[in-house]
């Protein structure tokens, strides 16, 4: 039993006025304060899972319309702008470069070798002196003059068969003849033709006197012959031809 003005408890049921605020209590109004946790009504427990559930239901439907509107969009940019050819161009070209195979390149150094000597001696380059011919001559009209080196001795001849002949004693080439233990003679007379005689009787005549120096030439006729380091050139000045005749070859031109 409680007071109904100020809710104090009455000592014992029967009495008639609240001991405290002094109101009557004929007019009791039994209060029972009761206290109901939160959430656990039975309109609480159907919150719990109702308003989860309606906002998935409210996401999944904005979704889907969005999911419509962007399709829709993406059908009507798909019709309205056809690919372009160049597009279609570059995508085929890109195909195909991916499918062919590629061409493998091969690098090739070729190594080139330093020209190799002139096995021959070539005729001298550097300018030529002539010398007067009658120092040559003696008592003979036929000129004779030895190398430097008196290795090579050589004549031309004006009287008789015109020719320049040319012996030399010490050789290291065995063709176009044999060793010849006095020395090969060889030869350019006037038809043209250089050749190769025979083995000389005699070596060349020693004569210090008849010493044709390098780079100084001497001519007899149609024929003039030269002497340089590389050895003795004779040519026949009407024809062109001739030989160079040195200890290391016999070349005919």
């Amino acid at each position: 039993m409680y007071c109904p003005n100020c809710g104090t408890p009455a000592i014992s049921t029967p009495a008639e006025f609240c001991r405290t605020c002094g109101s009557r209590l004929s007019a009791t109004v039994v209060f029972t304060p009761t206290f109901t946790p939160t959430g656990t009504t039975p309109t609480a427990k159907r919150a719990r899972w109702v308003w989860p559930l309606a906002a998935a239901a409210i996401v999944a439907i904005v979704a889907t319309g969005v999911g419509v509107f962007v399709a829709g969009r993406g059908d009507q940019h798909a019709a309205a702008a056809p690919a372009s050819p160049s597009s279609s161009s570059a995508t085929s070209t890109l195909t195909q470069m991916r499918a062919a195979p590629r061409p493998r390149t091969k690098t090739v150094i070729r190594v080139v070798p330093p020209p190799a000597a002139p096995r021959y001696p070539q005729p001298p380059v550097d300018p030529i002196t002539p010398v007067d011919p009658d120092p040559y001559m003696g008592a003979h009209p036929n000129v004779y003059f030895l190398s430097p080196s008196q290795n090579i001795g050589c004549y031309i001849f004006i009287a008789g068969v015109n020719s320049a002949q040319c012996t030399i004693a010490h050789y290291n080439w065995d063709e176009p003849g044999p060793d010849c233990p006095n020395g090969a003679v060889v030869q350019v007379d006037s038809a043209g033709t250089p050749s190769f005689l025979n083995c000389a009787a005699y070596p060349p005549s020693p004569d210090s006197s008849r010493i044709l120096s390098y780079q100084h030439s001497v001519t007899n006729g149609q024929f003039t012959c030269t002497s340089a380091e590389t050895g003795i050139s004779c040519t026949n000045q009407n024809t062109g031809t001739g030989f160079s005749l040195s200890r290391e070859a016999f070349l005919q031109y």
